[in-house]
C-alpha cells in the first residue's frame, strides 16, 4: 500500500532532530524510483531528522550517500488525495564527493566561472509528478547563488557529458531588473562582456525589464564556461527605435561565446504605420519583422497609390528590414490586385509588390516591383519609381520569341515582316509615365552579309518609329 499523508504526518510528527527517519522503496509505490534512486541512497533515509515546511511536507537531516559521507539534505514528498506521489532530495555533498556520472570530475570550478563565492552545488534526486501525476525520476545537480536579492537554483539538465552540461533555471514570474545594464552586475559570466555600441542605448532606455531566465553551459572535464545565456522580457513599455518604428512586448536573449562574445536575440511585436509585425533584431542592429495578413492599407500607402487603382488594395506578405545604426528602414508588401494600364491593349502590372524606404525621420520614397503583362505576347518583370505624386514604370524582358509580339502589333496595325518574326528579341522594353502612352521599345539581331544587324524600333498608340 502506497504511502499516506496520515502515516507521514504521523513519522514527521516524531521527529526531534536527533532521530532517524526512514521509508522503504516499497512503501513509495512509484514505479522507477527505486531503479534511479538506489544507486545513491540505501533507503529514503536521514538520520538527526527533524520537520521542515520549507518546502511543504519536507525531512531534514544526515542523508547517507553511498558515494561518500553522509550530507546534510532535505526530502520533499508530494501529495495528490491524501497519498504520495512523488518524492525530491536536495543535499549538499561533502567537498571530495563525485556524481557518480562524473567520477572524475568536481565541480568546484563553477564557483569562478559561472557563480561566485557566495553559491553552493548541490545533489538532486528528483520525482516530481507534473500537473498530470506523471513523473520521470532522475538523478541531477544544482548550483544556487544569489540573484537580484534571492537566491536561484541553476538545474543539470538531462543529457549531460563530460564534455557540455548545462545549468538552467526560468522565472515562470520573472525578477525585477529595470535596466538591462543591471543584468551585467547580477549574473558572473556576464560581468565583462559588452554588447555592440549600437544597443548600448537599449540597454539605458526603457525600463520595466524583468528577467526570465539563466543558464550556463559548461565543459566539465576541462572546467570551462562554453557559453552563457540570460533571457529577459520587456512588457508595457516601448523602444522607439527608428522615428515611426517602436518595438515592444520584447524578449531577448543575451548569449556570451567564448571566443566569439556576446550577442544579443532580440524578439518583439514591432509597429509601423499602425500595424502589428513579429521582429527580430540581432546585436549588430539588423531588425527583420513580418506579418502574413492581408491587412486594410494604411493611410501612408494610401497616399502614394491614391491616384491609382491600387489605392484601395490589401497588404499581405509585409516585411520591414531595417538598419538601426544608419537609421535606414524598408517597409514591404504585396497587393492584391493589378493595375490595369490600358484595358483596350490588355496592358497591366500584377503581382506588384509595392515599397516604402527612407532613413530616419524623412519623407520615404515609394517603389514598387511587379510583372508587366502584354496581354498573352509578352511577361516582363517592372519597376516604377514615384515622384512628384506621378508613377514611372519600366519593363523589360530578353530573348523572347518575336512571334506573339509581332502578332499584337499586327492588331493594332502594326505589320512585322514575316521574314523576322522567327526571330528572337534581344530586348523588349516597356516605359510608361502615369497619365501618358505606353511605349514599347524592340531590339532585333538578324545576320546580314556575314555581320550581326540590331534593329531597334519604338511603338506607340500613335505609330511605329
Amino acid at each position: 500500500m502506497a504511502l499516506t499523508k496520515k502515516e507521514l504526518v504521523a513519522r514527521r510528527e516524531k521527529l526531534t532532530g536527533n532521530t532517524q527517519f526512514a521509508v522503504h522503496w516499497d512503501e513509495l509505490q512509484l514505479p522507477g524510483i527505486e531503479k534511479v534512486f538506489s544507486p545513491y541512497l540505501s533507503a529514503v533515509r536521514a538520520n538527526d531528522a527533524s520537520r521542515t515546511d520549507e518546502p511543504r511536507y519536507g525531512v531534514r537531516g544526515q542523508v547517507p550517500l553511498k558515494q561518500g559521507n553522509p550530507a546534510d539534505g532535505t526530502f520533499s514528498f508530494f501529495l495528490h488525495n491524501d497519498v504520495v506521489v512523488g518524492l525530491n532530495l536536495r543535499c549538499a555533498p561533502s567537498s571530495g564527493w563525485r556524481l557518480p556520472s562524473f567520477p572524475d570530475i568536481g565541480f568546484t570550478f563553477l564557483k569562478d566561472k559561472v557563480s561566485g563565492d557566495k553559491s553552493s552545488f548541490f545533489f538532486l534526486l528528483l520525482a516530481e509528478p507534473d500537473t498530470k501525476g506523471a513523473f520521470t525520476p532522475y538523478a541531477s545537480a544544482s548550483l544556487e547563488f544569489p540573484v537580484l536579492g534571492d537566491t536561484v537554483q541553476m538545474i543539470l539538465q538531462n543529457g549531460a557529458t563530460a564534455n557540455a552540461a548545462e545549468f538552467r533555471v526560468l522565472f515562470d514570474a520573472g525578477k525585477t531588473l529595470g535596466q538591462l545594464d543591471r543584468l551585467k552586475n547580477e549574473y558572473l559570466p556576464l560581468k565583462d562582456q559588452a554588447l555592440a555600441e549600437l544597443l548600448r542605448d537599449l540597454t539605458k532606455q526603457p525600463t520595466g525589464w524583468v528577467l526570465q531566465g539563466l543558464s550556463a553551459t559548461v565543459n566539465p572535464s576541462r572546467g570551462a564556461l562554453l557559453q552563457a545565456w540570460a533571457k529577459v522580457g520587456l512588457t508595457g513599455a516601448q523602444w522607439q527605435c527608428l522615428p515611426g518604428i517602436a518595438l515592444h512586448s520584447m524578449a531577448g536573449s543575451f548569449i556570451y561565446d567564448v571566443g566569439t562574445g556576446m550577442r544579443l536575440v532580440l524578439e518583439a511585436t514591432c509597429t509601423i504605420y499602425g500595424l502589428a509585425l513579429t521582429a527580430q533584431v540581432d546585436t549588430d542592429g539588423l531588425l527583420l519583422a513580418a506579418l502574413k495578413g492581408p491587412v486594410a492599407p494604411p493611410q501612408q500607402t494610401k497616399e502614394v497609390l491614391g491616384s491609382t487603382p491600387l489605392k484601395e488594395a490589401a497588404l499581405a506578405d509585409i516585411s520591414l528590414t531595417a538598419t538601426l545604426k544608419d537609421k535606414a528602414y524598408a517597409f514591404s508588401a504585396a497587393l492584391d490586385r493589378p493595375w490595369v494600364i490600358d484595358a483596350a491593349d490588355s496592358i497591366k502590372l500584377t503581382d506588384v509588390r509595392l515599397t516604402l524606404s527612407g532613413q530616419g525621420a524623412g519623407a520615404p520614397q515609394a517603389t514598387f516591383a511587379a510583372t508587366l503583362k502584354i496581354g498573352k505576347a509578352a511577361t516582363l518583370t517592372a519597376c516604377a519609381t514615384y515622384t512628384n505624386k506621378t508613377w514611372s514604370v519600366q519593363a523589360s524582358a530578353h530573348d523572347i520569341p518575336l512571334a506573339p509580339v509581332a502578332d499584337w502589333l499586327a492588331a493594332r496595325g502594326v505589320g512585322v515582316p514575316d521574314s523576322v518574326c522567327a526571330l528572337d528579341l534581344v530586348e523588349l522594353a516597356v516605359t510608361w509615365q502615369q497619365g501618358g502612352p505606353v511605349r514599347l521599345a524592340l531590339q532585333l539581331r538578324f545576320p546580314l552579309e556575314g555581320a550581326l544587324v540590331d534593329y531597334r524600333g519604338t511603338f506607340t498608340k500613335d505609330g511605329w518609329v
